[in-house]
């Protein structure tokens, strides 16, 4: 979790709190790109995940475990999008 901003932090900080906050709220595991583990849970969110060179970074990037339990064509697809940003 991210801790609480420092008194006089600027107003991303304190929006980084604030959606932690809500992503945990509804279920989700927060966590650091240098520390992720995608298998943690269902629902992961991984802040400031830099994408492929060129395309600069995602504030959050949400990975979803498939409730299925078997791969599909649309999950395929994802993947296949995925790899092409994520590098």
């Amino acid at each position: 979790m991210t801790p609480p901003p420092a008194p006089g932090a600027g107003p991303e900080s304190v929006a980084r709190v604030q959606i932690d906050a809500a992503l945990v709220a509804a279920g989700w595991v927060v966590q650091d790109r240098d520390e992720m583990n995608v298998c943690a849970a269902v629902g992961v969110a991984v802040r400031e995940f830099r994408l492929k060179h060129g395309h600069g970074f995602a504030d959050y990037l949400l990975f979803v475990i498939s409730a299925r339990g078997r791969s599909s064509r649309s999950d395929s697809s994802s993947l296949v999008i995925a790899r092409t940003w994520l590098g």
